[in-house]
């Protein structure tokens, strides 16, 4: 059985909570999920929850309904935990963080140059959902999903979902797509692959991952060559002059040199 992480225990509750007080709040007449969606249209004409919406629209679902809830929820706690055990901590907080944003940045941009289609309200912890899904297939991509009756690869499952929300996409550039914020999902797809190393199994992506790595090891080799000259230099002008002649900067960095060997 899966056992919760921390941060997938804490959104689950949010998720929750705040659908029950949006039923609370629905009873009253007052469409709380909307209030902090992400808005475009109610952005563009000032309206103050709009700017909370940007990051808020993923932790509420519509009070109308429980099943998109269970849905996220379920999937959620089934992929979630594999994640934040891969990203522990403050990674797995970052890693929700650039799901949300992407995906607000990109309904906005949608917004800009389609129109109507995606000027919408739009919430739902969706995005988050379908980052975990194709994070996981790209960290374990032998995984099988039991589907109840028939277990599946977890790669071939997660491609016909993407297809389905590609061609919700086209359809709601046509006019003619259904309710489901399918942009949403495709970004928290696109981020979660790629959080997972997905794209390095294309030589083009390999090869710009290897030159980075390289950059950062050159960049880290340098750094230390350099502080290595620099003591060098320090212990040369303590022989000289007496380390009474060292500057407020070079005791300091002998101070840090002694706490931190490297």
């Amino acid at each position: 059985m899966t056992s919760l992480t921390p941060w997938v225990k804490r959104i689950l509750l949010t998720w929750v909570v705040l659908w029950v007080l949006s039923f609370l709040f629905l009873l009253a007449e007052i469409d709380l999920p909307r209030a902090f969606s992400l808005w475009p249209r109610g952005l563009g004409d000032g309206q103050i929850t709009s700017i909370f919406g940007l990051l808020s629209y993923a932790f509420f679902h519509h009070p109308g309904g429980i099943f998109h809830l269970l849905f996220n929820c379920l999937i959620f706690y089934w992929t979630g935990p594999e994640i934040e055990r891969y990203f522990p901590g403050r990674r797995f907080l970052k890693f929700v963080g650039v799901v949300v944003v992407v995906g607000a940045m990109t309904r906005l941009l949608l917004s800009g140059i389609a129109g109507s289609g995606f000027s919408g309200p739009a919430f739902g912890g969706s995005g988050i959902v379908s980052a975990c899904l194709f994070g996981l297939a790209a960290l374990q991509p032998g995984l099988r999903v039991n589907l109840i009756f028939i277990t599946v690869p977890i790669l071939p499952l997660v491609l016909v979902l993407g297809g389905l929300d590609v061609l919700n996409l086209i359809a709601t550039f046509a006019g003619k797509g259904s309710q489901i914020a399918s942009e949403l999902h495709l970004a928290g797809a696109a981020v979660g692959w790629f959080w997972g190393g997905g794209f390095l199994r294309f030589p083009i992506f390999a090869r710009w991952s290897a030159k980075r790595q390289q950059s950062s090891i050159k960049r880290q080799q340098d750094k230390h060559q350099a502080r290595e000259l620099e003591l060098d230099r320090i212990l040369a002008k303590i022989t000289r002059e007496g380390i009474g002649q060292l500057t407020a900067a070079e005791k300091e960095f002998l101070d840090n040199r002694s706490r931190r060997p490297d």
